[in-house]
């Protein structure tokens, strides 16, 4: 529910808050996480979520702001998409496991490349847009061609 609510509605209002590193914050966090969830789900009421969400995008944006958490401006600049063209020492990582290994999963590229599952996911959204990589077959039996 929090991912879809982040990547729906908030990344398209703001294409930048897709890249905040939320899911991190909130697993150092699992426990209130899933208290508010719980808590959510007894009154049948989202406010609780929505706030402390909320209060997980500032955190993120605070820390990012002052360089704490991670280069928002490097990343910024490396998924923007007028600089879709260059693509990123991770992204050029991602095309080389691919193309010897076409099968890799989003979370074996992860464990390959020791990065999260979500930078892979996000690196995979652009590539074929870049003309870099293809999607043959179904989701879950397919593989990916380097192109």
């Amino acid at each position: 529910m929090g991912r879809l609510w982040q990547r729906l509605i908030l990344s398209e209002w703001r294409a930048e808050l897709a890249w905040l590193p939320v899911e991190t914050l909130i697993h150092n966090q699992q426990q209130e996480y899933y208290r508010v969830l719980g808590e959510c789900d007894r009154v049948s009421d989202c406010s609780a979520f929505i706030s402390f969400m909320l209060d997980k995008l500032r955190e993120a944006l605070a820390e990012g702001l002052a360089g704490k958490a991670f280069a928002y401006d490097k990343l910024s600049e490396e998924m923007s998409e007028e600089n879709r063209a260059k693509l990123s020492k991770t992204a050029q990582n991602i095309l080389g496991l691919l193309a010897d290994k076409p099968m890799l999963t989003i979370a074996q590229l992860a464990t390959e490349l020791v990065i999260s599952s979500r930078t892979i996911e996000r690196h995979l959204k652009v590539l074929p847009d870049n003309q870099k990589i293809k999607r043959i077959g179904a989701t879950k039996n397919g593989r990916w061609r380097v192109v």
